[in-house]
């Protein structure tokens, strides 16, 4: 793990998801967030968060979450091209400078998406918004 300080680690991710939205079936752009405290517990991310949903909560995989997203395929014009390529980014810079990053769902349909990991000094992650039907 990179030990940046944590204002340092939310700036950086500040800068990557800057205008970029998770695509579902409705795109919903990315908060950041950071946490002065030791540990936490999954389920109280909502409230720690301010989060609208609390229930059910779920576990994924990074990597597997942003797979969709951060791929390039054959098809995409330039922009899409350009926005995986960020997603790519996004991701690694979340399993590279922080550690034990999680991703935790909250919801059914309409899921809050919570992604932490521990830095020097806190928790930082980002939070957005998926629709699955």
């Amino acid at each position: 793990m990179n030990e940046k300080p944590l204002p340092e680690i939310q700036k950086s991710l500040e800068d990557l998801v800057e205008n970029l939205e998770m695509p579902s079936e409705t795109d919903a752009p990315f908060r950041v967030f950071a946490l002065e405290i030791e540990s936490f517990e999954a389920e109280k991310l909502p409230e720690i968060l301010n989060l609208e949903r609390a229930q059910p909560l779920d576990e994924r995989d990074l990597i597997e979450f942003f797979e969709a997203a951060a791929t390039e395929e054959e098809w995409m014009d330039d922009e899409e091209k350009k926005r995986a390529a960020r997603f790519a980014k996004l991701r690694d810079f979340l399993a590279n400078e922080l550690e034990n990053t999680a991703v935790y769902t909250f919801g059914e349909t309409e899921m809050d998406v919570v992604i932490i990991g521990k830095s020097e000094g806190g928790f930082v992650g980002v939070v957005t918004l998926v629709v699955e039907t």
